[in-house]
C-alpha cells in the first residue's frame, strides 16, 4: 500500500474492529451458514437489515467448524484429517468439540501441521469417531473482513466468497457484521473537536491525523536517519511519514478522566501498537512504522482525547529525485549508473 490517508485509514476499518468493539456499532444475526457453489455462498439471515446489493459489509468474530473425517496415531502423536483445509500452525491452539469421549473436547496445543488438512495433538490414545466430531477455528482473515454483498432479500445477505479459502458447508456457529464506524479523518486536532461536538456524546471515536514529513537538515551525520545530501552522494534519501490515530473518549460521568486515561494507558496502547506498529502501506518496501509516542492532547469535563503517534521512514533513490550532469539537470526520470560511475561522478545515463 501506498503511504497516504485512506490506505492507513482502510488499515484501521479491517484490522480494528476485530478486536474490539468500542469503535463500531455492531448486530448478531440469526443465523449464518455456507452454502455449496464455486464459489461458496456465505448467508446471512437476518431480519430487515436494510443492506443493498453491492454494498460493502463487514463480518467480524466468526467462528468456523471443521468436520475432523479420519484420526490416526503417527509416531505417539494424534493426527487429526479435516474435511476442508484449516488456518492451524504449530504451537497455535486447536478447539475441538463433538467427541462422545470428552477427553477430546477443549483446547489442544498444535505439535504438528503435516498439512493444511491434517494436524497433531499430544495424545497417545484414538477416539472412536461418530461423525459430529468438529475443529472450531477463529480464522484470522477468512471470512472477517469486509466483503462484497452479491444478492439479498428482505431478510438474507448473500456474499460470494471469490478467492477465499474453501469452508465446510455447516451452519456458522457465531458471526457478527457491523452496521457503524465510528471513525474519521480530519486536519488537525482543532477539526477533531469541531467535528466531535457534532456527535452523539457518550461514545468513543476513532480519528486519523497525517502529520508532516520529517527529513533531516543536517548534511553531515551519515547515519542519521533521515539524511538527506541536496547532491546525492549517498544515492539515497530518508524521509519519515508520521500520522496519529487520536481517541476520543467521553468524560461526562468521569470527571477526573480516570477510568479514560486507564483505557488509553492500557486497552488502548495495546490494541493500536498491536494492529498498527509494523504495519507496511508502501509497496515493495522493508520499513514498517513504528509507535514514536503518546499521550494526552485535550482534557475538559466533556471529553478526553489521547493521540498515538506513528512514523513509517520512506527511501527515495536516484530514480525518484534528479541529478546534474553537465548542463543538464532532469527531474524524476530513471537514471542508470553503476556503483563504480558512481564514484566519479563522471557519466550518468538519463532515460528521457
Amino acid at each position: 500500500m501506498k503511504y497516504t490517508p485512506n490506505n492507513i485509514y482502510n488499515h484501521l476499518l479491517t484490522w480494528i474492529p476485530q478486536v474490539t468493539d468500542l469503535f463500531t456499532d455492531e448486530v448478531t444475526p440469526s443465523s449464518a451458514q455456507i452454502l455449496a457453489g464455486s464459489p461458496q455462498t456465505l448467508q446471512i439471515t437476518s431480519t430487515s437489515h436494510g443492506f443493498t446489493a453491492g454494498q460493502t459489509i463487514q463480518v467480524i468474530d466468526t467462528l468456523i467448524d471443521n468436520r475432523i473425517t479420519a484420526v490416526n496415531l503417527v509416531s505417539g502423536l494424534l493426527q487429526l484429517t479435516t474435511s476442508k483445509p484449516h488456518d492451524l500452525t504449530t504451537g497455535y491452539t486447536a478447539t475441538m468439540l463433538g467427541f462422545t469421549d470428552s477427553q477430546y473436547n477443549g483446547e489442544f496445543e498444535v505439535i504438528n501441521v503435516p498439512t493444511s488438512t491434517t494436524f497433531e495433538l499430544n495424545i497417545e490414545t484414538l477416539p472412536v469417531l461418530s461423525g459430529n466430531e468438529l475443529l472450531r477455528e477463529n480464522w484470522s482473515y477468512g471470512l472477517n473482513q469486509p466483503l462484497v454483498i452479491d444478492s439479498v432479500t428482505t431478510n438474507t445477505i448473500n456474499i460470494l466468497l471469490t478467492g477465499l479459502p474453501e469452508f465446510d458447508e455447516l451452519q456458522i456457529p457465531q458471526i457478527k457484521y457491523i452496521t457503524g464506524y465510528r471513525f474519521g479523518i480530519v486536519e488537525d486536532v482543532k477539526r477533531l473537536q469541531e467535528v466531535y461536538t457534532e456527535n452523539p456524546p457518550n461514545d468513543l471515536w476513532l480519528y486519523l491525523i497525517m502529520e508532516d514529513y520529517v527529513i533531516s537538515k543536517d548534511r553531515n551525520l551519515v547515519n542519521d536517519l533521515n539524511r538527506a545530501d541536496t547532491i546525492q552522494t549517498q544515492a539515497m534519501i530518508k524521509a519519515a511519514g508520521t500520522f496519529s490515530i487520536v481517541v476520543i473518549i467521553p468524560t461526562t460521568n468521569d470527571i477526573a478522566a480516570r477510568t479514560a486515561v486507564q483505557l488509553a494507558y492500557n486497552e488502548l496502547y495495546d490494541l493500536f501498537l498491536g494492529y498498527t506498529a509494523g504495519a507496511s502501506f508502501i509497496d515493495g518496501i522493508k520499513y514498517t512504522c513504528s509507535l514514536i509516542t503518546h499521550g494526552s492532547i485535550a482534557y475538559n469535563r466533556a471529553y478526553y482525547g489521547h493521540a498515538y503517534t506513528f512514523e513509517q521512514p520512506i527511501e527515495y533513490d536516484f530514480q525518484d529525485t534528479f541529478r546534474t550532469n553537465g548542463s543538464i539537470t532532469r527531474a524524476f526520470r530513471r537514471i542508470d549508473i553503476s556503483f563504480a560511475e558512481s564514484q566519479d561522478g563522471s557519466y550518468m545515463d538519463l532515460e528521457g
